[in-house]
Order: C-alpha cells, then structure tokens, then sequence
C-alpha cells in the first residue's frame, strides 16, 4: 500500500526519468499488478472486506489518477469514459461485480463532470446540443435498463 500512495503523489507532481513520466514508471506497473492480485486471490468472501474488492478499487483509482496527470483538457472526460467502459467491459465478460461497479462509478464521474465543468467552456449553441445528446444516451441507457433489468439485477446486484 505504501506503493500506492507514492504512484498517487507521482501522479500529481510528475518529473521525469530517463524521458519518461515517473508516474507512468511507477503507475502501471503498479496498477497490473493490482490487478493481477485480484484474479489471483481467490474468491472465498463475497462480502466487502474481500482483498480482492481493494485491489480492484486501487487499481481503477490509479489508472484513473494518471490519466488525471497525462491527459488535460475535455480528453481527460473521453478518457476517463473510456476506462468506464473498459472496466464495464471487462466485469461482464470476467464476471467481476467490483469491475462493473468501479466502471459505472467512473462513468458517473464523468457525466458529473460534464455538466459541471466541461460545458461551461462551450458557447450556448454547443451546450444546448451537448445536453440533448446527453440527455438521449440517459434515455437510451434507461430503456436499455428497463429492458433487461432482471439481467442488471443478477449482475450488479
């Protein structure tokens, strides 16, 4: 854990080694590794105190710090979606409850992050079009929701 925490304050005051990011050196290797603990550990609690849910949740929250780090500008939103849908991605294909949360969690960041940052750069007509495209693809995930809610519930729940 100690790792941790040093690979999160190279995130935030990066310098450089050998012409790299001392926060991707340290970040990612770490942030595998993380990962690869969870999938390692085996699955004998289900409850939350499982090391595996901590691993899990470290890891989504580095990678998600160095993209914080490297990325700037409204990139920093696509690619935090884009982990979002990663981590979604990778928790129903591996059946791992903690992925998919972690992947939604991100998302709503993301969406939060839109309303309340991103839009207020934009010139009204652009704003205008960005919350009707948002707000499609929330009606769109809502009708997907209500459509297969007894397979979300298995899932998620």
């Amino acid at each position: 854990m100690l790792a941790f925490g040093r690979a999160l304050r190279e995130c935030a005051s990066p310098h450089q080694l050998f012409g790299f990011d001392t926060a991707l050196l340290a970040g990612i290797p770490l942030a595998a590794l993380f990962y690869a603990a969870e999938f390692v550990l085996p699955r004998s609690t289900p409850d939350a105190r499982n090391p595996r849910t901590y691993y899990s949740a470290a890891a989504s929250l580095l990678v998600a710090a160095i993209l914080f780090a490297e990325v700037r500008g409204g990139l920093l939103t696509v690619a935090w979606a884009l982990e979002a849908v990663s981590l979604l991605i990778a928790g129903f294909s591996l059946r791992e409850r903690v992925l998919r949360l972690s992947g939604l969690l991100l998302l709503c960041v993301c969406v939060l992050k839109v309303f309340f940052y991103d839009l207020s750069t934009l010139s009204r007509p652009y704003q205008i079009l960005s919350f009707v495209a948002l707000g499609i693809l929330l009606l769109a995930a809502s009708a997907f929701y209500t459509r297969f809610k007894e397979r979300f519930r298995e899932y998620f729940l």
